[in-house]
């Protein structure tokens, strides 16, 4: 029954770590361990055995944190932007005004 259960508890902690390099703001490693969650949870039965049922409502729930996390810093990564854009349009209305192309009309 360890054994059967061993495999979920790993899953858990997977998703701590991912919680925690999400928190740090390491998403290089966030994505790795994701595939390394990914590659575990393929080797999953797909009926979980009833001792399973524990560590499985605890990664749920690690997992809704991760999504939380994940919006945040999305939120926050946007919010950036939006500030650089700004910048870029202060910066260019100190620039010199843009010159127009010579018009020429025709005279009869």
């Amino acid at each position: 029954m360890i054994d059967d259960v061993a495999a979920y508890e790993q899953l858990v902690q997977l998703i701590e770590e991912e919680l925690e390099l999400a928190g740090l703001g390491r998403f290089d490693e966030l994505a790795a361990d994701g595939a390394e969650r990914a590659a575990l949870m393929a080797t999953l039965p797909a009926v979980p055995p009833p001792g399973a049922r524990t560590p499985l409502e605890r990664a749920a729930l690690l997992q809704q944190r991760l999504t939380i996390e994940l919006l945040r810093a999305r939120e926050t990564l946007l919010r950036a932007l939006g500030d650089v854009e700004r910048g870029r349009r202060v910066v260019r209305g100190y620039g010199p005004p843009k010159r127009s192309a010579p018009r020429l009309t025709e005279s009869a």
